[in-house]
C-alpha cells in the first residue's frame, strides 16, 4: 500500500476518524474544562482567521453603525416635519418643509450607501475567510 493510500484509507479501524480534529465530538456530556478548551480554541481560530482583515471589518461595523443611525433618523425627520414644517407652510413660508424633505433625501442615500458598503464589506472578509 503506498504512503498516499495508507494516508486516505487506514488500517487500523480506530484511526480512521482520526483526521476529524478533536477526539470524543460525538460524546453529548463533555466536562466544563473540555468545553471551555473548546470554545478558546474555536474563537482563537476565528480571531486568526479575520485578523488580516480587522480593518474592514471595523469600517463595516462602522457602516452598520451609519445605517442604524440613519434609519433612527428618518422617523424623527418626518416628526419634524409634521410638527414645524407645515405650521410653516400655513404661514406662507415652504422653507423649512423644503429643508426637511431634502434632509430626508440625503438620509435615505446615506442609508442606502451604508448599507451598500456594509453588505460589499462584509460579503468580502467572508469570502476571503472562507
Amino acid at each position: 500500500m503506498s504512503s498516499l493510500t495508507a494516508t486516505l484509507r487506514p488500517e487500523r479501524p480506530d484511526d480512521k476518524d482520526a483526521w476529524r480534529g478533536v477526539a470524543a465530538e460525538d460524546v453529548d456530556e463533555v466536562p466544563p474544562e473540555v468545553s471551555r478548551a473548546r470554545r478558546r480554541s474555536g474563537t482563537r481560530l476565528v480571531g486568526e482567521l479575520v485578523a488580516p482583515y480587522r480593518g474592514r471589518m471595523v469600517l463595516a461595523g462602522l457602516a452598520i453603525l451609519g445605517r442604524t443611525g440613519a434609519t433612527l433618523t428618518i422617523p424623527w425627520l418626518v416628526g419634524q416635519a409634521v410638527d414645524h414644517g407645515i405650521r410653516a407652510v400655513r404661514a406662507n413660508d415652504p422653507g423649512p418643509l423644503e429643508a426637511y424633505v431634502a434632509y430626508l433625501v440625503v438620509t435615505a442615500f446615506v442609508l442606502g450607501g451604508c448599507g451598500y458598503a456594509f453588505l460589499r464589506l462584509s460579503g468580502w472578509v467572508g469570502r476571503e475567510v472562507l
